[in-house]
């Protein structure tokens, strides 16, 4: 098979080779300014400039980028030119994860540059994950316990802060099995789904406290959860909690994280896709013909957990929200913005609290306008009951008569009368 790159339908380069058991989609790799872009095979790491197509060559006698024996795999920097890989164990050689920077001489030429490496041991294997911002990465590393004769699996992550002059690394430890891990968008907390029993799954909620500097500190653990899939907002601060395939229904549940509140949730049957507005006001989850033969369709609901709209429509293949275009302000407007969101919160709080008590003082002048109006009516009938008592009182020559049926006597007759009689023998 064979791969393409294009630009405005033009045919840059085709490279020969496809995904492999080892190494599947992406192919190709692109770096945050999709300066570079980078693809891994028999043992080698292959960067191109997308400007010319042409590979990367530090030494032009290695007919390769990067020649590693056994790299697994590797992740680029969402916001520099930083590439991070690892290689596993080889004889007494640990495992080690290095992170190298790219960088550009005058003339032209890409050198690469040492950021930092760890040597690490008992690796059963690793995933990386970047921070969207790249301030930190994740190492997320599963490895047998030391000393374990029946080689029980620990899981470890290895948080390198970026920002730090030597890059620090701080290590949280699991024992049980990781099932899912997640960064907040732009934020410092990350959430993990932990556990050995399907049915009572635990989430976890950490923070880095600082970019440079600080503590990792568990924020909060919600136990007994049916999830095996975390999907935080864009804008952060709201997380979903997927039960995704089969096994756990699609039960959904949209927590709130700085609160640490459930906002909502439901279900939606056979669901095997989530996908956030870019906004993080809304939410769509659907049941792909892909995945499914049966209730395909989808479903869009509230960041707060509230169903919205359900459509269900034959063989859906695959839901997708349309860009959200940059924002008009700069990063700087938009950093005063947020930090002066408390203040603005409590103006409009007060301003709704006013609200509220105009609207109060307005429901309780309606009431009492409607009880002088029912108590004006009532003294009104009493007068008009009053002249008209006097007046019969004249008619009936004075007499102190309340009711007309006091000028009556009721009596009662009785009358019998023999209608037949009839004789009988004894």
């Amino acid at each position: 098979s064979t791969q393409s790159t294009w630009e405005s339908q033009k045919r840059l380069r085709t490279f020969v080779g496809g995904p492999t058991p080892e190494h599947g989609w992406p192919v190709f790799q692109w770096s945050h300014d999709e300066a570079y872009m980078a693809k891994i095979a028999d043992d080698n790491i292959y960067i191109f400039e997308t400007a010319t197509m042409k590979m990367v060559q530090p030494d032009v006698k290695k007919q390769t980028t990067l020649y590693l024996p056994r790299v697994r795999a590797f992740a680029w920097s969402p916001s520099a030119n930083i590439l991070s890989y690892w290689v596993p164990e080889s004889g007494d050689q640990p495992a080690q994860v290095s992170l190298v920077e790219l960088v550009r001489n005058k003339d032209g030429s890409v050198d690469f540059k040492q950021v930092t490496q760890k040597n690490l041991f008992r690796v059963v294997d690793i995933r990386m994950h970047w921070q969207s911002d790249g301030d930190f990465l994740c190492v997320k590393v599963d490895r047998y316990s030391k000393g374990s004769k029946t080689k029980e699996k620990v899981t470890s992550f290895e948080l390198f802060r970026m920002r730090a002059k030597q890059i620090a690394v701080d290590v949280v430890e699991l024992t049980e099995e990781v099932i899912a891990f997640a960064w907040e968008p732009h934020g410092l907390r990350f959430a993990v789904i932990h556990g050995d029993n399907p049915s009572r799954y635990s989430v976890s909620f950490y923070s880095m406290s600082d970019i440079k500097s600080g503590e990792v500190k568990c924020l909060k653990v919600l136990p007994k959860k049916q999830a095996n899939h975390l999907f935080w907002s864009p804008k952060g601060t709201h997380i979903i909690l997927a039960g995704l395939m089969k096994s756990f229904n699609g039960i959904l549940e949209f927590w709130n994280v700085n609160q640490m509140e459930l906002t909502g949730g439901g279900e939606h049957f056979m669901c095997s896709d989530i996908e956030w507005d870019p906004s993080g006001r809304f939410m769509a989850s659907s049941v792909s013909y892909y995945r499914h033969q049966m209730e395909n369709g989808y479903t869009i609901w509230s960041f707060q957990g509230k169903q919205l709209l359900s459509l269900s429509r034959d063989r859906f293949l695959q839901f997708s929200w349309r860009p959200r275009p940059p924002s008009l302000l700069s990063e700087k407007r938009l950093t005063a913005i947020s930090r002066s969101l408390a203040s603005r919160a409590a103006k409009y709080q007060k301003e709704e609290k006013e609200l509220e008590k105009m609207e109060a003082e307005s429901v309780n002048r309606i009431k009492r306008e409607k009880v002088a109006e029912f108590q004006a009516f009532i003294s009104k009938r009493k007068l008009e009951l009053t002249s008209a008592t006097k007046q019969r009182r004249q008619s009936r020559r004075n007499c102190d008569y309340n009711s007309e049926d006091d000028q009556f006597r009721i009596v009662d007759d009785f009358v019998e009368e023999v209608l037949s009689v009839t004789e009988v023998e004894l």
